[in-house]
């Protein structure tokens, strides 16, 4: 059970596997999680899995920087007001506890999902490199790539891309 009102969190995760190998500072090691969350603020009712290879750095004193590797994630369900939800998210990322900064490369979101209604199916975002410096106030983006595909209302919306080809943003 969680309830974190700095964090707008009200509900429970329910663990169904847990695998990991040696976590220590400095340590790489798989990382497998199986489970479901079941969240009333904000509204989640989904399954999420989890396999990446985790990289624990311990600084004394100061949050843990966490570096996911071949990361794969997956949320399946309703969340965040979206119906039939199926996101899966791969690449490499990195999140500093102590600074907020993230770090992530080459990373694919594959999306489908219904909403207000609108219902996306194949709709993919992918980006190169993106590096994010809360302190700094600095956003970096390398090719991001974007292609919409779904219905709304009946419409047939036709696959769509956006592409910024290695631009820097």
């Amino acid at each position: 059970t969680v309830q974190d009102a700095k964090a707008g969190i009200d509900g429970r995760f329910v663990i169904q596997k847990l695998a990991a190998g040696r976590l220590a500072d400095g340590a790489v090691s798989p990382l497998e999680l199986v489970g479901q969350a079941q969240l009333a603020q904000p509204a989640v009712q989904a399954a999420i899995d989890l396999k990446s290879r985790l990289q624990l750095t311990l600084p004394a004193g100061e949050p843990a920087r966490l570096g996911f590797e071949d990361l794969k994630l997956g949320v399946r369900g309703d969340a965040f007001g979206v119906r039939k939800l199926d996101a899966r998210l791969e690449g490499t990322l990195t999140v500093d506890g102590a600074s907020g900064a993230l770090d992530a490369r080459k990373l694919r979101l594959a999306v489908s999902g219904e909403r207000e209604g609108l219902a996306l199916a194949d709709t993919k975002l992918a980006i190169h490199a993106l590096t994010y410096e809360p302190a700094r106030r600095a956003l970096r983006l390398e090719a991001l790539e974007l292609q919409l595909a779904g219905r709304r209302a009946g419409d047939e919306v036709t696959k769509r891309e956006l592409l910024l080809g290695l631009a820097k943003i």
